[in-house]
């Protein structure tokens, strides 16, 4: 088998993969769910990607319903690179924030936090003030959220975090 016939073997097994993909998402957006037999992903207890047979079992059932299933591999990578900014997020505020806790029942005590402009993609600190969102992470100081931001990088920010495409991105993926 020469060169040409192996890469075109190899293309043929990378097609077939590509559609078994393309139906599994197609199925999910029918039913909502994973069907039995189907294969998924999910992040084990040490953040590394598993694939499992969806089998429709307790088990299944509470990785979904936690938000841990994923139809793709591509999905569980983006969770997971979301998991580990949303961490360093938390631990930058740790340290930054200190001994000083964020007390919800003192309105004029500082709180910031990060948002994404997913229209202008764009991050932006905003204040907080009485509403504490379930797993947002809160700095008492704006300085130092700024700090953060620029440490970990809007645009690891933007794509990874929040899921947000920018043009940087759309123009490399039309060259790929």
């Amino acid at each position: 088998m020469n060169k040409l016939d192996m890469l075109k073997e190899e293309k043929e097994n990378l097609q077939k993969q590509l559609d078994v993909a393309e139906q599994r998402i197609k199925d999910y957006k029918k039913t909502g769910t994973p069907k039995v037999g189907t294969f998924v992903c999910f992040l084990d207890v040490n953040g590394f990607i598993a694939t499992v047979e969806w089998g429709g079992q307790k088990w299944d059932w509470d990785t979904w319903n936690q938000g841990n299933c994923f139809l793709t591999y591509g999905e569980a990578i983006a969770e997971s690179k979301r998991r580990t900014i949303h961490q360093e997020i938390k631990a930058y505020a740790n340290e930054c924030n200190g001994e000083i806790k964020v007390d919800w029942l003192t309105y004029t005590q500082d709180k910031f936090y990060i948002s994404a402009d997913t229209i202008h993609k764009e991050i932006h600190i905003f204040p907080a003030y009485c509403f504490d969102y379930p797993n947002q992470v809160y700095f008492i100081n704006e300085e130092d959220l700024e700090k953060c931001i620029e440490v970990i990088g809007k645009d690891r920010l933007l794509k990874d975090y929040f899921q947000v495409t920018t043009g940087k991105q759309l123009q490399e993926n039309q060259h790929e």
